[in-house]
């Protein structure tokens, strides 16, 4: 034993000895390498002046310090070789194994190892394949450890599990489950390919597919078949499509190209999009991306934006919000505004509207205003132009006025500016004047103060002095009144006028100046009248000729009223007797309103109707008119529109009158068809006579009338034929200037006949009847008609009355044939 512990350690020496060449390589002389070579390799070291190579270890050193590999060198590379010092060479070839992997970090196997002694090492990692015993440079498995299978698409190694359904006497498989086929040279179960229908006998491939697949060279397998696919790949997807087609991402398609898409689905979708490229809604385009949208249609329009921005009209932009812009193009403008809001110049801003402004800017202030309005200073108002302004306030007041015009006192008005005025009214007449000076009685002029005068004329003289002055003729000075002197002219001639009832002071013509308490001076002023409140100017009559401001003359111009705006004439009890034109008259006379109705005559309120025109009626709210030219229409809701018809009529569908269709029907609907109201009672109800019945009846009237008048005419014929013949008798000839018992039997004769007077304007003739003759017998003369008539008529002239003066000449007949006749004139 003590034997073998002496003899065994020389022996292993021996055996490691011999076997120093086919682990660590021959001894050879020593090999330096570059500074640079181990520089580009290895890390740790600032400067490369510092990179050596020690021979001696096979390390590259920087200084005394081992450098290290750098861990990009090898990707996924955990140790490198390095050179071991060995007790058998006084140098190593270390070209072969100097900065090459024996050891790959977690997950990673050396691929395709070269062994040398202990070490297994390459220069490259790949991902590790579990039971895979030798690796492919593109991360796939060439060779499984034993009982396992190498996958079809050579990515793992499954273990053979037993499926089988049969075995025979040895244990041998025979036949497998569904799904599996039995592999005859190992007599295992493999998974069934889909697309086969014949496997291979000795390995688990493929040796007949059926239709729709392939036999896939790369691999043991059946690959279906890919529209528009021309080279695939070993796990049956596709490698390359046809022109005008793209690869699917899952490589399972060859779909359509979609212009700048990067990467497509297999439906035919894009998935992903190139630069500056947007994905559209339906995944079906790429468009161009339209800043700030955050989703594309396929026409390349955008549908919604981000937030703060809005769709332009052509929906081609995201532009920034306007607020209350109702709708932006596409430079980033507003196009139109929401309600209440008018769009700036530059279009930029939706500003709050200014009325009566035409054209407003972004800061919300107007640039102009409409016709006969002016910009305020400020710019936020459009008011009523003050002629002659220059400047307004927002309010509608006037700032500042035109050269030669003044501001009034309300700033309502740009007057006329009155000399030394300090502050003027709004109708151009001065409140107040400046110093030393005095407002004239008609308060247009500043005069020079008369020392003593109570009211001053616009021309600078006095119209009323103070107590115990009088004024001078000149109208110039107020003086100490004269006693017991009526009136006096001036202080040289203290002249004397007629007085003039309740007058104060008198001018040399005999006019009155100033008239005393509660008396007023008339325009001629040669009355002092009792004063009308109100009144500005008096009639020598004592009525009011003009009326104080806000007041107006009545009727009878003896009193000043309230004016009633737009009122033409007054009433003296204050009430409006007739307004202008344009204006209407209310029921209580006291105010004239807007009445622009169409056919209203008369409003109580404006445009709100009491009395309608000819011609129109009230509508079913009665407070417009509409006119009614509907026939049979009683009353219309709105203009050529029937609300009720009248008796036998029915408001139709259209707004006409339509009969009823029952004869005796007062109102009905239903377009005449319906009856609401009868003339008599219902049981009476009938259709009424036929048409021609009533007809025959007219014409049996009109016949009997024409039958009545014509006897009447024939009666009145007859009568007076009668009278005429009753006239001529035999008695005479009646004389007009018979004695007076004569002319009262022929009253009595005639009760009937009356006295006809004759006057200077008359001329009469009288015919005298035919005498009888005692010899002679014969009939009476034969006359004609119209001389019948003719006697018929002077039959009236029986009895005359003769004016005094008249002339009567007398023709005598010169035979009985002869009527003697008589002229009046």
């Amino acid at each position: 034993m003590l034997y073998g512990r002496l003899v065994l350690p020389p022996l292993l020496l021996l055996l490691l000895a011999m076997a120093v060449p086919s682990v660590h390589g021959a001894c050879i002389l020593r090999h330096n390498f570059t500074a640079s070579w181990c520089y580009e390799r290895y890390d740790s070291c600032s400067s490369v002046d510092l990179v050596r190579f020690d021979s001696d270890t096979g390390s590259c050193m920087c200084g005394q310090t081992k450098m290290t590999v750098k861990p990009s060198l090898t990707p996924h590379c955990k140790k490198y070789l390095n050179a071991a010092v060995d007790f058998f060479c006084d140098a190593y070839d270390h070209t072969e194994t100097v900065s090459l992997c024996y050891q790959c970090e977690t997950g990673y196997e050396v691929l395709n190892p070269t062994q040398r002694g202990r070490f297994n090492y390459s220069s490259t990692c790949v991902p590790r394949i579990a039971n895979c015993d030798n690796h492919t440079d593109n991360s796939l498995c060439a060779a499984c450890s034993p009982d396992y299978r190498l996958s079809n698409d050579k990515k793992s190694c499954t273990k053979y599990t037993d499926l089988c359904t049969s075995r025979d006497n040895s244990g041998t498989c025979t036949s497998c489950a569904t799904g599996y086929f039995l592999q005859p040279q190992y007599w295992v179960c493999l998974t069934d390919m889909p697309g086969c229908i014949e496997y291979h006998t000795i390995y688990s491939g493929c040796t007949l597919c059926s239709t729709g697949y392939f036999q896939n060279t790369l691999g043991p397998n059946c690959t279906k078949l890919i529209d528009r696919c021309i080279t695939y790949n070993a796990d049956g997807t596709c490698e390359t499509c046809s022109t005008d087609t793209s690869l699917s991402t899952d490589k399972k398609a060859c779909v359509t190209t979609i212009p700048g898409c990067d990467s497509h689905n297999a439906d035919g979708t894009c998935e992903t999009c190139s630069t500056d490229t947007s994905l559209s809604n339906d995944k079906k385009a790429c468009v161009t991306t339209i800043p700030g949208c955050t989703s594309h249609n396929a026409d390349g329009t955008c549908e919604t934006c981000s937030t703060d921005t809005s769709l332009s009209n052509d929906k081609k932009a995201c532009v920034t919000t306007i607020p209350r812009c109702a709708s932006h193009n596409a430079d980033g403008t507003c196009e139109t505004c929401s309600t209440d809001t008018s769009l700036s110049t530059d279009k930029k801003a939706c500003v709050t509207t200014i009325p009566r402004c035409d054209s407003h800017n972004a800061d919300g202030t107007c640039e102009t205003c409409s016709t006969d309005t002016s910009l305020s200073t400020d710019k936020k108002a459009c008011v009523t132009t003050i002629p002659r302004c220059d400047s307004h306030n927002a309010d509608g007041t006037c700032e500042t006025c035109s050269t030669d015009t003044s501001l009034s006192t309300d700033k309502k008005a740009c007057v006329t500016t009155i000399p030394r005025c300090d502050s003027h009214n709004a109708d151009g007449t001065c409140e107040t004047c400046s110093t030393d000076t005095s407002l004239s009685t008609d308060k247009k002029a500043c005069v020079t103060t008369i020392p003593r005068c109570d009211s001053h004329n616009a021309d600078g003289t006095c119209e009323t002095c103070s107590t115990d002055t009088s004024l001078s003729t000149d109208k110039k000075a107020c003086v100490t009144t004269i006693p017991d002197v009526l009136t006096w002219l001036n202080a040289s001639t203290k002249a004397c006028v007629t007085t003039i009832p309740r007058c104060a002071s008198h001018n040399a013509d005999g006019t009155c100046e100033t008239c005393s308490t509660d008396t007023s001076l008339s325009n001629d002023k040669k009355a002092c009248v009792t004063t009308i409140p109100g009144c500005g100017s008096y009639n020598n009559d004592g009525t009011c000729q003009t009326c104080s401001p806000g007041t107006s003359v009545s009727n009878n111009k003896k009193s000043c009223v309230t004016t009633i705006p737009g009122c033409a004439s007054h009433n003296a009890d204050g009430t409006c007797k007739e307004c202008d034109s344009g204006l209407s008259l209310s029921s209580n006379r006291k105010s004239c309103v807007l009445c622009t109705l169409e056919g209203c005559s008369r409003c109580d309120t404006a445009n709100v109707c009491a009395q309608c025109a000819d011609g129109y009626n009230f509508t079913t709210n009665q407070t417009a008119c509409a006119t009614c030219g509907i026939q049979n229409c009683s009353s219309c809701d709105r203009n050529e529109f029937c609300a009720q018809c009248a008796d036998g009529f029915g408001v139709s569908d259209a707004g006409a009158c339509v009969a009823c269709v029952e004869a005796n029907c007062k109102r009905c609907t239903d377009n005449g068809n319906t009856c609401l109201e009868y003339v008599m009672d219902v049981s009476k109800k009938g259709k009424g006579l036929p048409w021609w019945v009533y007809l025959c009846i007219a014409l049996g009237c009109l016949l009997l009338i024409g039958l009545l008048v014509i006897l009447i005419l024939c009666l009145c014929k007859g009568d007076r034929e009668e009278v005429i013949t009753a006239r001529e008798t035999d008695d005479g000839y009646r004389n007009p200037l018979r004695a007076p018992d004569e002319e009262s039997k022929s009253e009595n004769t005639h009760p009937e006949e009356s006295k006809v007077p004759v006057t200077e304007e008359d001329d009469v003739v009288l015919i005298r009847e035919t005498p009888p003759q005692e010899d002679v017998v014969a009939d009476p003369p034969k006359t004609s008609r119209k001389n019948r008539r003719i006697a018929r008529n002077a039959t009236h002239f029986s009895d005359v009355e003769i004016d005094e003066g008249n002339e009567i000449e007398e023709n005598v007949p010169q035979s009985f044939d002869e009527t003697p006749s008589r002229r009046f004139r």
